[in-house]
């Protein structure tokens, strides 16, 4: 890899040497069909949300948090193709390291039943000793936002579930 001057700005802008390092795309699946994956999403969002009319969230991630901005909402394309359902610009920080690094956060379409979240880099920051928490805070955010999409979706579930119980031992009663 190729070496790179940089200036430290939080040490007197004093020249150091850091490498770019590979920054992938970290993904999660989750066990949502599409459709219900989006509105899981944008149930999770709102729960994160830092205050009821906020575009921001911000999700714990590890040592750092992922903040996002807006819905991700994305207008369909005038073809079929594959394309993200969401897809929301944002920041990874942490207080271990000064620098933000700039992502997005994407729920895609995996099969017919089952989604994908992913984190990716907006791009490439400029210095490698990033790529560590570009991996811990990605990875754990994901996690996080995973099992709280299918933990929603769970419960949506389990209420219609004993709605329609309820009918059926209505209409049972009644006949």
């Amino acid at each position: 890899m190729a070496t790179l001057d940089v200036l430290h700005p939080l040490d007197g802008d004093r020249l150091w040497l850091a490498e770019q390092g590979p920054f992938p795309h970290l993904a999660r699946l989750v066990d949502l069909p599409p459709l219900t994956a989006q509105a899981a999403f944008d149930a999770v969002r709102s729960s994160h949300a830092r205050s009821p009319r906020s575009p921001r969230w911000d999700v714990a991630a590890g040592e750092g948090r992922l903040e996002l901005i807006g819905a991700g909402e994305v207008p369909s394309p005038p073809r079929p193709c594959y394309w993200a359902y969401r897809e929301v610009p944002g920041k990874i920080r942490s207080q271990r390291w000064h620098l933000a690094i700039p992502v997005r956060l994407l729920l895609l379409p995996w099969s017919g039943i089952r989604s994908a979240l992913a984190v990716e880099v907006r791009r490439q920051p400029w210095v490698y000793p990033a790529e560590g928490l570009y991996l811990h805070a990605g990875h754990d955010a994901l996690d996080t936002l995973a099992a709280e999409l299918e933990a929603w979706a769970g419960a949506e579930t389990r209420q219609l579930d004993a709605w329609l119980d309820g009918l059926l031992t209505e209409t049972g009663d009644g006949a």
